[in-house]
């Protein structure tokens, strides 16, 4: 099963789109890699966020790494 990566445009200081992809990340700054979609959702929202925010996405590890995200710590 192909893990899934939460990225969104939004930076943290609540600036769309200008720095590129924000990733979920661990607290060591690696992305956070889950077992599906679900569970992606259900973390995000544990911890207070929406998971069905407008500017979130859902990917596949391997199409992430396509973006270079894995190799710039979360940032696309």
């Amino acid at each position: 099963m192909e893990k899934v990566l939460v990225r969104t445009i939004q930076s943290p200081d609540g600036v769309l789109g200008l720095n590129g992809w924000w990733y979920l990340l661990d607290e060591d700054d690696n992305p956070i890699r889950f077992n599906g979609v679900e569970e992606a959702m259900e973390y995000i929202e544990d911890n207070g966020g929406d998971p069905h925010d407008e500017y979130t996405e859902y990917i596949e590890e391997e199409w992430a790494e396509t973006d270079d995200a894995l190799d710039n710590n979360g940032r696309g």
